[in-house]
């Protein structure tokens, strides 16, 4: 099949030459791979602070620290685009285990389990899958975590967030999580938690609050990529 539709990358357009087709990068060639710029270090989602992975501060956001593999720059922006909506899981996985590759130099550890955000079922119908999840199984794997995909649950289906302000944002996630019947694993508990791309950090610092208010000590989110 490869012959009649040679595998192209995703990010250059360049037909990747077989030997290289059957590889860990989700169908981007070596060159571009490799040109990604990646982030060495956590960051506060509200003041934008670079903080090292055992750091906290006095932000008023739930979240304890941020680890996103790059900015959403044009590379990133053309994996992501792919993988959410084009049905190209292939670069979703890819990523996870970049970023679990980056993860395991942040020395993270004491970590009970990866919690992906949730979708609505509407939301994940309409897809097919939930990328967050794709992304969680990947790391999963490569750093020997658990994933809890029940413990979190999407209950309100929430509007798009892409045109809306800081505050539309966090009107449009209030109360839209909920913690399910697991609530004994949060004890106490480091989670990390999973997206695609943070923005203003709306979304996941929703997540975190209700994870909090069931028993979680400490949330460390992790995400492919950051906008500004």
């Amino acid at each position: 099949m490869d012959f009649v539709y040679p595998p192209v990358c995703l990010i250059c357009k360049e037909v990747i030459r077989e030997e290289n087709s059957q590889n860990p990068r989700g169908s981007v060639c070596p060159v571009c791979w490799n040109s990604l710029e990646i982030e060495e270090k956590p960051y506060c989602s509200e003041c934008k602070l670079d903080l090292d992975i055992s750091q906290t501060h006095n932000c008023s956001t739930y979240l304890d620290r941020v680890y996103s593999l790059g900015m959403f720059d044009e590379n990133f922006q053309e994996m992501i685009h792919h993988f959410k909506y084009k049905g190209k899981v292939s670069a979703g996985k890819s990523l996870g285990i970049r970023l679990a590759q980056e993860l395991k130099k942040q020395s993270v550890s004491d970590v009970a389990c990866l919690i992906p955000v949730p979708l609505h079922k509407a939301r994940k119908r309409e897809r097919g899958f939930n990328q967050s999840e794709i992304v969680a199984e990947s790391l999963g794997a490569e750093l020997n975590l658990k994933i809890e995909k029940n413990i979190l649950s999407r209950i309100k289906n929430t509007r798009d967030q892409t045109k809306l302000s800081i505050e539309e944002r966090k009107q449009n996630v209030a109360g839209a999580f909920q913690v399910q019947d697991k609530q004994k694993i949060l004890q106490g508990q480091k989670i990390i938690l999973v997206d695609d791309v943070i923005t203003t950090g709306a979304t996941l610092n929703e997540c975190a609050r209700v994870l909090k208010q069931a028993g979680a000590k400490e949330i460390l989110a992790v995400t492919i990529a950051k906008a500004s």
